[in-house]
């Protein structure tokens, strides 16, 4: 599965959605918290990735429609 990779402005939080998902498929609180996001890459998801796990990923797009990454910390449990 090929995902689009978002960075945020302060570098340590990344969104992912499926390949060619628009924002405004995101809630507005999610778009606050990220803030400024810049495009990273288009990548596919894969087990070996380094870094960031795909299965979570892929888990994330089937219940939310996205995912995100947190760099220092899981940015899920910081809500």
């Amino acid at each position: 599965m090929k995902a689009d990779v978002w960075r945020s402005a302060n570098q340590d939080i990344y969104l992912f959605m499926p390949e060619g998902h628009p924002f405004s498929s995101l809630p507005q609180e999610v778009l606050d918290r990220l803030r400024s996001l810049q495009f990273y890459k288009r990548m596919e998801l894969a087990p070996e990735m380094e870094g960031a796990n795909s299965a979570t990923i892929e888990a994330d797009f089937d219940i939310q429609g996205y995912s995100v990454y947190r760099t220092d910390t899981d940015f899920r449990k910081s809500k």
